[in-house]
């Protein structure tokens, strides 16, 4: 009787991945970033390890179903992980299922779960929390002058973030002088999924700023030339960590810059402060406030205007309304957006680059 051969799964898996990997899932014909090729593998090596653990030993990977996903779905609640921890990992095998030939196997993440953890897979996106600087009372201009002493560069990119609500990796690829086209700033590089933008220069702090960067920059980047962008990355999360300016530590990210934008411009949009802030419903119609915040949405570099709740929150209803919270509906456009949109965010350095 002629042996059948054993397929070693982790090999399978890896020729599968190289295979796949590099393509975007939204855009066939784009580039998956680094980050999101990283994230992909590295999750769909530990679930099927996960599997294995929970004696599901597939012969061959290719051989997942439903069941399985709904099992390791489940231990990954168990374990504690966070609502966008999972979902995110769906995400990811919801692609290796289309990798496979398997594309419209999985159903909603939802029906992933058992109805008593439904919530466990599903994201909000409306923050309830500050997550801004000011919102925990740090003081942005102490702290900066601090940094300053024994890292400029970085305490400049600080300051990039906070004057334009650039992402971290985005003040750390900038060109200063190149980008800067007449009063808006165009963000071309480290953007996430690609999307560039253009950024308006409003004030003459935000002038003063970008000369102090171009002059600090020269005409390259405001990566140093002895850095490589993963050593620069390293050596950046290393002050981050020094300077206490994490979640453990101070309470913030220096993605709270970031948000800290978010709640300047939102406010100059629609002329109230951020509801995640206390702000009152806009004194403008539905329709007008939704534009306000597409154009700060494309201002930020997203797609969609519903992540603008990510930052801003939600404005409670009146009581005469039943105190509802209002919440701007993804459009049917925006359901094959969620995966990469979402971002793939499970250590605090990547949360800093999901929104």
């Amino acid at each position: 009787m002629k042996l059948r051969k054993r397929i070693d799964w982790k090999n399978e898996l890896n020729e599968i991945v190289t295979l796949n990997n590099g393509t975007s899932s939204r855009r066939p014909n784009a580039v998956s970033s680094y980050a999101t090729q990283k994230k992909r593998r590295e999750t769909l090596f530990s679930a099927f390890a996960d599997l294995r653990t929970l004696g599901y030993k597939l012969e061959s990977v290719r051989n997942i179903k439903t069941k399985h996903v709904h099992a390791v779905v489940h231990y990954w609640i168990k374990q504690g992980q966070s609502p966008s921890t999972v979902q995110n990992k769906i995400s990811i095998l919801r692609v290796f299922c289309g990798w496979i030939g398997k594309g419209g196997m999985l159903p909603e993440s939802k029906y992933l779960a058992d109805e008593d953890q439904a919530h466990h897979v599903t994201r909000s996106y409306l923050a309830t929390v500050d997550k801004s600087w000011s919102g925990k009372d740090i003081d942005f201009e102490a702290t900066i002058k601090q940094i300053a002493e024994s890292d400029p560069v970085i305490a400049m990119q600080l300051e990039l973030q906070r004057a334009f609500g650039l992402r971290r990796k985005e003040s750390w690829m900038l060109r200063p002088k190149s980008n800067l086209e007449g009063d808006m700033l165009h963000v071309l590089h480290g953007t996430k999924g690609g999307r560039t933008r253009m950024v308006p220069v409003r004030t003459e702090y935000q002038r003063e700023l970008l000369g102090r960067a171009c002059q600090m920059a020269g005409n390259g980047s405001l990566i140093p030339p002895h850095y490589s962008l993963a050593k620069w990355e390293s050596h950046y999360n290393w002050v981050m960590h020094r300077e206490q300016i994490t979640r453990k530590g101070l309470r913030v990210t220096s993605h709270g810059l970031r948000h800290e934008y978010a709640h300047e411009r939102y406010e100059d949009r629609l002329g109230v402060e951020a509801p995640v802030k206390g702000g009152a419903r806009p004194d403008m119609d539905t329709d007008a406030a939704n534009a306000q915040k597409r154009w700060l949405s494309r201002e930020l570099g997203h797609s969609r205007p519903q992540i603008i709740g990510c930052y801003s929150g939600s404005p409670q209803k009146s009581k005469a309304d039943g105190g509802k919270a209002e919440i701007e509906r993804p459009s049917p456009n925006d359901a094959g957006r969620k995966s990469e949109d979402r971002g793939l965010a499970l250590s605090e350095a990547e949360m800093e680059d999901a929104h």
